[in-house]
């Protein structure tokens, strides 16, 4: 890459030439691409802090610290760069949909954070930005994007009651996260599966099958054409529970292997001292709390095509 040929070769030049803030950012995102995420952040925060830069890319700056500090299970730090970031939006560029879109990632950032925040207790927070944003085509995007954390923040209190078989609340909840999810005006793959996982958790069987089979296909894509190793887990993830929750025995003979690539392949390039998100649980968490979660997956899932 350029941009590191010519650090690597400032010390031999005549007069000492820095990086501009956009090859700056530039160099942090390949960072961030090798998992060298220390370093990413030291560019991003230099970029944050220069006086050349643009307010955008000072926040798109923020936006990949937040994310790297998501990334690195750094949650409180997170929480408080999304808020930064969306405090400049508002300051700089007067863009309430951006601010919103960060704001929402500042609440999203609080729900990863499960020792210090129960998912119940952030509901009052995201219905309150939903509220509070307009209904027009400037913020169609913002909007989906705050339903679909409404909706994970949902389904996060209704699986955490499933498992301690309280049916009629457990219900209650995926019914607000179907709705979340249905509301959402723009329903990109991620969104349509929430609302397929809703639906398969309220017996609607057929419904929920037709989402599957076309977030498989998306999904499989988003694997097969990513490069971060997380990114590609996310995907892989995806399409096994598409496979798993279809009663299709062409999509369930594929399981198993889908399963052993993403646990013995997929994953392994992923740095121990990352976090993976889970499908699951709808954040992020260590590999080994990944694993568990696999593995509870095969577990419900060779129960139900046991029986």
């Amino acid at each position: 890459m350029e941009i590191a040929q010519l650090q690597t070769n400032q010390k031999i030049l005549e007069d000492n030439v820095s990086l501009k803030p956009f090859c700056g950012f530039i160099r942090g995102m390949h960072f961030h691409l090798g998992q060298h995420f220390k370093e990413a952040i030291k560019y991003w925060k230099l970029v944050k802090d220069d006086k050349e830069a643009t307010p955008q890319l000072k926040i798109m700056a923020l936006y990949w610290i937040g994310y790297e500090q998501n990334n690195t299970m750094d949650f409180d730090n997170a929480t408080i760069t999304f808020e930064n970031a969306a405090i400049l939006a508002d300051k700089e560029l007067k863009d309430d949909a951006l601010k919103y879109e960060l704001e929402r990632m500042k609440i999203e950032s609080k729900s990863f954070n499960d020792s210090k925040f129960e998912p119940e207790s952030l509901l009052p927070e995201i219905e309150s930005l939903f509220k509070r944003i307009q209904n027009s085509d400037e913020f169609r995007k913002a909007k989906s994007k705050i339903l679909g954390t409404l909706g994970n923040i949902c389904l996060q209190i209704a699986n955490k009651y499933r498992k301690n078989n309280d049916e009629t609340i457990s219900k209650q909840h995926y019914e607000k996260a179907k709705n979340s999810f249905l509301s959402a005006p723009e329903k990109d793959k991620w969104i349509r599966f929430g609302l397929g996982e809703s639906l398969y958790r309220l017996k609607e069987q057929k419904e929920a099958e037709d989402i599957f089979r076309n977030v498989f296909i998306e999904a499989t894509e988003e694997y097969s054409s990513r490069i971060e190793p997380r990114t590609k887990v996310l995907g892989q993830t995806t399409v096994l529970i598409c496979s798993m929750w279809v009663k299709d025995k062409t999509m369930n003979d594929k399981v198993d292997s889908i399963y052993s690539s993403l646990t013995q392949q997929t994953i392994g390039p992923v740095d121990e001292r990352l976090s993976v998100y889970s499908q699951v649980q709808r954040r992020n968490v260590p590999k080994k709390r990944f694993f568990e979660d696999l593995k509870e997956l095969m577990d419900e899932f060779k129960c139900s095509t046991s029986s």
